[in-house]
């Protein structure tokens, strides 16, 4: 697990440099601890000490630091008289820099391995195992130095990215299809698509209502659109619900039958026949449910990396994060929440997947025990029924005055890429399915506006 050559080798470069740049390199790609031997760890110390005195590091200035400490031996003065004869060139003091990293890699996983092992026999809990293995893989594998980008490099990126979208944009236009600009996959709504261009990679989306007001159809809605329409794969984790009430409810959102119908079986023949080429849909689709009413944000980060190995899948639906467990029972449920959220935009972004909270708002619109979980996420949607006058049957709100057939908004309170909107919809509670309202004008403009 050592390669004491290529340390001797890395260090006999960064006495040598004639230019600074393979010296900072080194110094920024290099730990002590990358280095076995004491006298190679205390060398790579004092080169880096010197040179933050803006000394520049040589063997005659290492060799004074060395007898003004007075920590050094003659064997120790020999060897590092050796060292820096070796004379290695600068060109190829990269490759051995990887060799040295490489090297501490290694140790680090045996030790990891010794760890699990000694784990087991002490009879730890398998998942707390699991999660330290999780935790420790990823920080192996992201060891690595942060890469400072020029402004030419991003500029050669803004061009080519948007190249890319001009070219796309002008071949659907050829093709006369509706536009629909995505960078990640589509959210269900034609008008929430053009302002958050879809889920991406490393979202985390809230997804916020009261007690009985259509959280979970909201989020079948969502996942029939991604997984059923779409084929793309999604977890769906429910903490609430019996996975009969899932079943019935998604052969409902995918038929459009009346859900009572179906739960007591009043179905006639081409009825049960659309309900049945509905979960025919489901069964080639890349719905994948996880039924856990006990669920931790340990087990829930498990069950996500199973899934993204596995399945690959790009959406996880997290239907409802306030039933999961506490990290700590003496936390208050701002904190509680706020932590777990959290953890949520971590997992998207280290799985490069999109993930959807639901959430619980109070009457009067808030979030329920954490307004500080909105700074965490990327896009925060919260799902509204509209109020209407008793008297004239109009909606009191006279933002929505052209939209008549609206039952409920679409609320995007924040979005990071790009505007925040209202979308009037329809809710079908007896399909428990979501629709866009069209305006009276019949104008797209109208639809989706900005207020």
């Amino acid at each position: 697990m050592q390669d004491k050559d290529s340390e001797r080798r890395v260090l006999s470069g960064l006495l040598n440099c004639d230019t600074e740049e393979p010296l900072i390199n080194g110094l920024q790609l290099l730990r002590s601890s990358d280095f076995t031997e004491p006298l190679h760890r205390r060398m790579f110390e004092t080169i880096t000490a010197l040179y933050s005195r803006g000394v520049k590091p040589t063997y005659a200035e290492l060799t004074k630091e060395f007898m003004l400490s007075g920590q050094r031996t003659i064997e120790e003065i020999n060897e590092m008289a050796y060292i820096a004869e070796q004379f290695i060139d600068e060109a190829n003091i990269g490759h051995w820099i990887n060799l040295v990293k490489n090297a501490t890699k290694r140790r680090n996983l045996a030790s990891l391995a010794r760890m699990i092992s000694g784990s087991l026999q002490d009879g730890v809990k398998t998942e707390k195992i699991i999660q330290q293995l999780s935790d420790q893989i990823t920080e192996i594998a992201n060891e690595e130095a942060v890469q400072v980008e020029t402004g030419g490099d991003l500029a050669a990126s803004g061009m080519g990215l948007v190249e890319e979208k001009v070219t796309k944009y002008r071949e659907l236009q050829e093709r006369g299809e509706k536009v629909r600009m995505l960078e990640g996959v589509p959210t269900g709504f034609y008008s929430l698509d053009r302002v958050t261009f879809g889920y991406k990679p490393g979202d985390l989306v809230i997804v916020g209502a009261e007690t009985g007001h259509g959280k979970t159809a909201f989020a079948l809605h969502t996942a029939a659109c991604i997984a059923v329409k779409h084929k793309e794969p999604l977890l769906y984790v429910n903490t609430e619900m019996s996975r009969r009430q899932i079943v019935l409810r998604l052969g409902s959102v995918l038929s459009g039958e009346s859900g009572t119908n179906i739960r007591i079986g009043n179905l006639t023949s081409d009825q049960l026949s659309k309900v049945f080429e509905g979960y025919s849909r489901l069964g080639n689709s890349g719905f994948y449910l996880l039924s856990d009413y006990g669920l931790t944000a340990n087990r829930l980060e498990l069950y996500a990396r199973k899934m993204k190995i596995q399945k690959n899948i790009k959406v996880l639906i997290v239907d409802y994060i306030g039933r999961m467990d506490k990290y700590d029972r003496d936390m208050n449920e701002w904190q509680r929440l706020e932590q777990l959220v959290k953890a949520q935009k971590i997992l998207a972004q280290e799985l490069g997947i999109a993930v959807i909270c639901l959430v619980q708002l109070n009457q009067d619109g808030n979030l329920q025990g954490a307004k500080r979980m909105k700074n965490e996420c990327d896009v925060m949607l919260k799902l509204l029924p509209l109020d209407i006058d008793e008297e004239t049957g109009k909606h009191k709100d006279k933002a929505f005055k052209d939209y008549p057939d609206a039952t409920y908004e679409l609320c995007v309170d924040k979005n990071r890429d790009d505007m925040t909107c209202r979308i009037p919809l329809i809710f079908e509670k007896n399909t428990q399915r979501f629709f866009e309202a069209k305006s009276v004008k019949e104008t797209w403009g109208k639809v989706g506006r900005v207020v």
